[in-house]
């Protein structure tokens, strides 16, 4: 308190009055350190008012308010304070609505393709699989031999996807706002393994069935 500082690289001292409390923006981030400096020596076009009201009530009262003490006054914008954040808010809604769809739409590309693959596996490996059913193996035995494929077959795009993760990371730093700097957070990595697993899973269950299917007898006819 009392003491001077040149702010921006001004000629003039400015002397310390007041220092106020942490303060958070309208997103919830971190803020930057912050000075206020008083509105008669740095004239705005535009000021804030902040009125406490009961909740539910129209904003007439406060436009009422303004022109009693300013009649020359046009207020405009009048917004609750939680209308208030989602406007602030709707671009960074918007920036993680479009990573959501994209991400969504690799997932199913991924899905589509691992689903072909196998597919593809199946009707190549008929007469293996109709060899192994005629031999003793069971169902569940099939099942567990597409699957085995189909996971040693996304085993490669998972790392690979991982490590394209954690350098994408550092870009999205600097595009959403309020992502933190930190592109190896275990939970994020972890949970979307488990994602992408269980899609395999799920995917996988259609060629499985395909397999246990299998004509014994009609598959080694006609080989």
């Amino acid at each position: 308190m009392g003491r001077r500082l040149s702010i921006r690289g001004e000629p003039r001292l400015r002397e310390i009055i007041g220092v106020v409390g942490n303060i958070r923006n309208l997103t919830g981030g971190d803020v930057p350190p912050f000075v206020y400096l008083p509105h008669a020596q740095e004239p705005q076009r535009t000021m804030f008012v902040v009125a406490r009201i009961p909740e539910g009530n129209s904003l007439e009262p406060v436009r009422r308010a303004l022109a009693e003490v300013d009649a020359g006054v046009a207020p405009y914008q009048l917004r609750t304070f939680r209308e208030w954040m989602w406007v602030r808010q709707s671009g960074d809604f918007a920036q993680f609505g479009e990573f959501g769809v994209l991400a969504a739409l690799s997932a199913l590309l991924a899905a589509l393709s691992l689903l072909g693959v196998s597919l593809c596996f199946v009707a190549q490996r008929r007469r293996d699989i109709a060899l192994r059913l005629a031999l003793g193996a069971s169902g569940p035995d099939i099942r567990r031999m597409i699957f085995k494929e189909g996971v040693i077959t996304i085993v490669p795009g998972v790392a690979a996807g991982l490590l394209g993760g954690a350098l994408m990371s550092r870009f999205a730093i600097g595009v959403v706002y309020g992502i933190i700097a930190n592109p190896f957070d275990p939970l994020v990595y972890s949970a979307s393994v488990l994602l992408l697993f269980a899609t395999a899973v799920v995917t996988l269950s259609l060629p499985a069935r395909r397999a246990r299917s299998v004509n014994v007898a009609e598959v080694l006819r006609t080989s």
